[in-house]
């Protein structure tokens, strides 16, 4: 009984915790906003957001990362694992597939920490070495947002994912899971990435070991000797919480190991970080063209616009792409025959709900409250020199002050988090979530609103 007390405590001290950027949320910036989206997807309502100030009870939270996966500005972040650290195991995988024994086709698997543990436990899954077969387990799957998935899409890997009931779950995260894949292959066919995402349910679990163990067993026969760094390690295996509460058949050794593996996640984590340092550098440096070179912005101002990071990797994944398209089809046009099949355009829209294009009706004063309050920067204001006529005594005179505001916009900082529908007083604005490649690589602000001068 010690043995499971101790189990216990420290699953609630490795439980993943949520950090709070409160000058990124939505409902932080103003009040009135309708966005509520986090405190929708929290199970044990761990989130309230009240009078401006985000309140959030870590002694509630189950820990499945639904809330910052959802978050249009990511003023909610996983830290246990964080979203860059899952990101910098997924380039390790990406990298080290090209050494595998194994088909270079071969998915990345994707277990949640519940499924792990059950598959552990119904089968003998600890005597296979599964070092060749690229794999993470996660605290729950609504943990990965998008540009995770995008991210393995552009390098050309398939995704199975592998859950518990997510009914008879605590984290309870099935439709948010459901519309993050749904997301993720709109994107992925707006880019035409076209890997498959398979889900897979207990019932399925014995597919899932047998398809481990044929590739432990290909591995095996091709005679390669595996060795694990702590990188290694942390990238297939320790991306989890170990233990929970519905899982009481813990062993001692089982204990023991999981003590061994949480102190090599603090020394795969420092390698994890230096790795991202590294990868960043190099990216800056290789550089085609500005829009990778995309920083956390700030602008003057008490309300802070951020850059979300989630958008950052989603346009770094879809570059190559996009570079791919445009000499495409450059070549497509200047030898073009009736029986080719051109690629697809950069012009065609698909629908997200990341990104969205904005509208700006006649209503419109020009008084840049949206501008002000937008939190990322996608829309900005300038002031206009209006020129007002005034006539005394038979005589004319042209009088300058500043009282309107012109308003632009990029399309790739958008988050369609509609705040500037909320704060404007007008009604002026809509937004259409359909977006093209041409849009989100466009470097080119566009002028949505541009008053008239009155003379």
């Amino acid at each position: 009984m010690a043995i499971l007390d101790a189990a216990e405590t420290f699953s609630h001290l490795a439980k993943p915790r949520i950090a709070c950027e409160a000058a990124s949320c939505v409902k932080v910036r103003n009040r009135n906003a309708r966005c509520s989206v986090c405190m929708d997807v929290c199970p044990t309502q761990a989130l309230t957001i009240r009078n401006n100030i985000i309140e959030f009870h870590d002694e509630h939270c189950c820990g499945c990362g639904a809330c910052a996966s959802v978050c249009p500005t990511q003023a909610l972040k996983t830290t246990a694992p964080s979203t860059q650290k899952i990101a910098a195991s997924i380039e390790v995988l990406i990298e080290q597939r090209q050494d595998s024994p194994i088909s270079p086709q071969q998915p990345l698997l994707v277990f949640c920490e519940y499924a792990y543990m059950r598959l552990a436990k119904e089968f003998d899954v600890d005597n296979l070495d599964l070092s060749h077969q690229p794999f993470l387990v996660i605290p729950c799957l609504a943990y990965l947002d998008e540009s995770l998935y995008i991210q393995g899409f552009t390098q050309d890997y398939a995704w199975m994912l592998v859950s518990n009931v997510c009914d008879s779950c605590p984290c309870n995260q099935n439709n948010v899971i459901a519309n993050l894949i749904e997301q993720t292959h709109r994107i992925g066919i707006g880019a035409q990435c076209n890997q498959p995402i398979e889900r897979y349910y207990p019932k399925d679990f014995a597919h899932i070991y047998t398809f481990l163990k044929n590739q432990n067993a290909h591995a095996t026969n091709s005679h390669i000797s595996s060795t694990r760094t702590p990188l290694d390690l942390e990238a297939r295996s320790i991306l989890r919480c170990n233990f929970t509460e519905n899982a009481p058949d813990i062993s001692r050794r089982g204990f023991l190991s999981s003590l061994i593996e949480q102190t090599n996640e603090a020394i795969a984590h420092a390698a994890a970080e230096t790795l991202n340092a590294t990868v960043n550098t190099q990216s800056q440096k290789d550089t085609p063209k500005p829009t990778l070179a995309r920083v956390l912005t700030t602008t003057p101002g008490k309300l802070k616009q951020t850059t979300p990071e989630r958008i950052d990797r989603l346009l770094n994944c879809l570059f190559d792409r996009y570079e791919k398209y445009v000499a495409e089809q450059l070549t497509s046009q200047r030898s073009n025959t009736h029986n080719e099949v051109l690629p697809p355009p950069l012009t065609t829209p698909f629908s997200s709900r990341i990104f969205s294009h904005i509208h700006v009706l006649d209503s419109c004063n020009g008084c840049g409250m949206c501008a002000t309050f937008c939190p990322t920067g996608a829309l900005q204001s300038n002031s206009v020199q209006e020129t007002c006529k005034h006539q005394s005594n038979s005589r004319t005179t042209l009088t300058p002050h500043l009282s309107t505001q012109t308003l632009s916009f990029r399309c790739n900082d958008c988050v369609s988090c509609n705040l500037c529908l909320d704060i404007c007083p007008r009604d002026a604005l809509y937004l259409d979530a359909h977006v093209t490649l041409e849009d989100l690589f466009s470097l080119e602000r566009i002028t949505v609103f541009d008053p008239p001068l009155s003379l």
